[in-house]
């Protein structure tokens, strides 16, 4: 019985360690994404990718989608634009940045941040705005909100502690099955 509860273990790992290193390459914007998290197979709130750039790699988390409205609606109208948040050059950088973001779920309720990003269509731009991150609480779990006034309107995307935990996790795998990519 003890056995049969390791090896079941074991398969259960060797199955989410291939998953977790699974990449996908998308030719038409050469976006290779490292890891992912999201609610489910359909959307994705989440991911860390790699896009070459003057000759080197650059790496950048997206939240996904942003909504729009004002403070108390947010409308998910526009599908194709993504907050891009750049995490630096190395998969070195790309942790460290990750770490400063996920100490802001240990911050106080309320307490507000910057970070540097962008509002795009499909891929990362060079030129970046500062985004407000806030933190809050919402019964038995953190998140924080990334926002930003444009157009006379209020574009947010939230996070959850849990999601993004999960995706530092298996960025943390990604780095032990590939150690050569610095």
């Amino acid at each position: 019985m003890k056995f049969l509860k390791q090896t079941t273990i074991l398969l259960l790992l060797a199955v989410l360690t291939f998953s977790v290193s699974a990449q996908k390459k998308t030719t038409v914007f050469d976006r290779n994404v490292l890891v992912e998290v999201g609610p489910d197979d359909e959307t994705t709130s989440l991911e860390v990718f790699s896009l070459p750039k003057d000759g080197e790699l650059r790496y950048y988390l997206s939240v996904g989608p942003v909504g729009i409205g004002n403070k108390v609606v947010q409308v998910y109208a526009d599908p194709i634009s993504e907050l891009f948040i750049p995490l630096g050059n190395t998969l070195d950088e790309s942790m460290k940045t990750l770490e400063t973001i996920n100490d802001y779920f240990k911050m106080p309720k309320g307490s507000e941040n910057t970070i540097l990003g962008c509002l795009t269509p499909l891929l990362p731009k060079d030129d970046t705005e500062v985004f407000k991150v806030t933190t809050g609480k919402q019964l038995f779990s953190r998140y924080v909100k990334f926002s930003i006034d444009r157009d006379e309107y209020l574009r947010e995307a939230h996070v959850t502690r849990s999601d993004f935990r999960n995706l530092v996790n298996s960025l943390k795998i990604y780095r032990k099955i590939h150690p050569k990519e610095k």
